[in-house]
């Protein structure tokens, strides 16, 4: 069994199509983030730092 688990890992490592993948989901995780960052920036700046 830890065979055929290992074997079915390296085929997905090998795939180009999975690599794509994580890089794009990747990218968005970021993209996200940072704008979720602004935001906060953004309403710290309309309501003021009580900080």
């Amino acid at each position: 069994m830890g065979k055929l688990i290992y074997n079915e890992m390296l085929k997905l490592v090998k795939s180009k199509r999975i690599f794509v993948i994580t890089i794009i989901i990747g990218i968005m995780i970021s993209m996200f983030t940072y704008a979720q960052f602004r935001e906060m920036e953004n309403v710290k700046k309309r309501i003021g730092d009580t900080d």
